[in-house]
């Protein structure tokens, strides 16, 4: 092309570059894993640091959101039991 055209290339490339700084956001939006203000949080940091802050948002919240349930066992009375303990 001449002077000032742009090539299918450098388009594709502008479009991969903006969805690459863009995704974190937008993954953050639409995540079910949090809501309200820890989600207005995480896109935030997302909206700041990019992939950084998403990343160390979702392994300190999410993750550990998950984790506080990992090992969780109902107390169930026993019927042939009496008494609380």
């Amino acid at each position: 092309m001449g002077v000032g055209g742009v090539s299918i290339w450098q388009l594709v490339i502008i479009l991969v570059m903006f969805l690459i700084g863009v995704l974190p956001w937008i993954m953050a939006l639409l995540s079910k894993k949090v809501k309200g203000t820890k989600k207005l949080v995480w896109f935030i940091l997302s909206f700041l640091f990019s992939w950084i802050g998403y990343i160390a948002y979702y392994a300190i919240a999410v993750r550990g959101k998950d984790s506080e349930n990992v090992g969780f066992v109902p107390h169930v009375e026993s019927p042939d039991r009496k008494g609380p303990y």
